[in-house]
């Protein structure tokens, strides 16, 4: 894997798969990777290795580090749109070392009909049953909102 970011990420395999992992310390709000699958719109692919990027809007897995960044209830970082391009941003510091998590559900508008994973973070407060955003606690959603990462489509109602 060839790309500009491989000077600040790698891909690392786990007992739980290949995960994405960081190799210099990122500051809050930093740009990790640009996401670059191919965008589809209109229909929601049957794939589930895809990633919403608006009400009808999906970017495909493109075999890089997206394809190998993991969900966490408890991630550090978040999915930012930008006019068509859309960027991985650091939550907060990020250190040498540390896997780069996202969580799925605050880019989703998918009901557990179409989308719903087991999650198996570990982390504190795990939700364990991961869906579309507003499947997701008011408070959980509350508190992505404050935080500025929860994407305008899905704050339409």
């Amino acid at each position: 894997m060839t790309r500009f970011f491989s000077n600040y990420l790698e891909i690392k395999e786990t007992s739980s798969g290949s995960k994405t992992f960081s190799k210099v310390k990122f500051k809050k709000d930093d740009t990790i990777y640009e996401l670059i699958g191919d965008r589809i719109e209109g229909v929601i692919p049957s794939d589930n290795r895809v990633v919403q990027v608006g009400h009808s809007s999906f970017l495909s897995a493109s075999g890089s580090f997206e394809d190998y960044t993991a969900h966490s209830c408890n991630p550090n970082s978040y999915i930012r749109i930008c006019g068509s391009r859309v960027f991985l941003m650091s939550l907060y510091e990020i250190n040498v070392g540390d896997e780069v998590t996202w969580d799925y559900s605050t880019t989703s508008t998918e009901h557990k009909g179409t989308f719903n994973m087991q999650c198996c973070c570990h982390k504190f407060l795990c939700r364990k049953d991961i869906s579309g955003f507003h499947n997701m606690a008011d408070q959980e959603k509350e508190k992505y909102i404050k935080m500025g990462i929860i994407n305008d489509y899905l704050l339409v109602k």
